[in-house]
């Protein structure tokens, strides 16, 4: 058979190691969001493709492909998800409970308005967020899924 025709095998997905980690997908993230987030000393242990837990009750924070980890315990400051009760945007201090009562309460131009904040020149979310990407997507489904939720 031709080599043509043979698939090559899917380059495995990065999954937070065990036994510590819980198994569950990681996120890309860049060793500058690693560094702002852990410090350079803890930052070491890791090598190049790196990857952020997203499980909040996973003790793992921050794995690469090798299964290197940092925990939970060596983040500088409480980061969403892994803290809940930590600003949902680490940039404008917003938390997940501000962004679900303004869906509530009908708000859509506080939420619109910190929407364009998010996306503008303040917003530091490379060495602000735990992934180094913005919150935006994660604020807009807490938004939609509280607007959509039925009243108690």
């Amino acid at each position: 058979m031709s080599q043509a025709f043979i698939r090559e095998p899917d380059a495995p997905e990065p999954r937070c190691p065990a036994p510590s980690g819980c198994g569950g997908l990681g996120q890309s993230v860049t060793r500058a969001s690693l560094v702002a987030n852990v410090g350079e000393e803890a930052a070491l242990v890791l090598g190049e493709e790196l990857f952020f837990c997203p499980d909040p009750d996973c003790e793992v924070a921050y794995f690469d492909a090798t299964g290197g980890r940092v925990g939970v315990d060596r983040l500088l400051e409480r980061r969403w998800p892994k803290s809940l009760d930590a600003p949902l945007c680490a940039c404008f201090g917003v938390t997940l409970e501000t962004i679900a009562s303004w869906a509530r309460e009908g708000r859509t131009d506080q939420m619109k308005a910190f929407l364009e904040r998010a996306q503008g020149p303040e917003a530091r979310c490379l060495s602000r967020t735990h992934a180094g990407r913005s919150c935006v997507l994660d604020a807009r489904r807490v938004f939609v899924r509280e607007k959509e939720r039925p009243a108690p």
